[in-house]
């Protein structure tokens, strides 16, 4: 992923002409762009870490990566009233960091998690037609 090669370099305090020498194919305004807003996209790169998504799991909807547990069912858990703590018992096989970045990162994944699940709903919702009309 080219995101994390420049990440690579950078922590390596390439400068960005080093960069583009030695990976060609990165355009130089990507690269410029990436060092600028390096702590940004770190944490993008970290939040997105925990996300999974593949059709035959959980029907498409983003999961915590490695398990068919829905993202957004954690979130509504927690706007329910629910604590990390309870989250952390009742689901033991997630990781404390995996915990950790989901609620840190929550402005950047939950977002994405229901507009995700919009769109599937959308997609349900065409075909459903597509199928009563014919």
């Amino acid at each position: 992923m080219p995101v994390s090669i420049i990440l690579d370099c950078l922590d390596c305090r390439w400068s960005v002409d080093e960069i583009v020498d030695e990976y060609p194919f990165l355009d130089r305004a990507i690269v410029e762009e990436v060092a600028r807003r390096r702590r940004d996209v770190e944490r993008y790169v970290k939040a997105l870490d925990v996300v999974w998504i593949h059709p035959s799991m959980a029907f498409g909807k983003p999961v915590v990566y490695g398990t068919r547990l829905p993202i957004s069912h954690l979130y509504d858990r927690l706007d329910a009233g629910d604590t990390v703590e309870d989250l952390a018992r009742d689901y033991g096989f997630l990781t404390c960091d995996e915990l950790r970045t989901l609620v840190e990162h929550r402005d950047i994944i939950e977002p994405f998690v229901r507009e995700v699940e919009k769109e599937l709903e959308r997609e349900g919702l065409a075909a459903l037609a597509g199928k009563v009309a014919s």
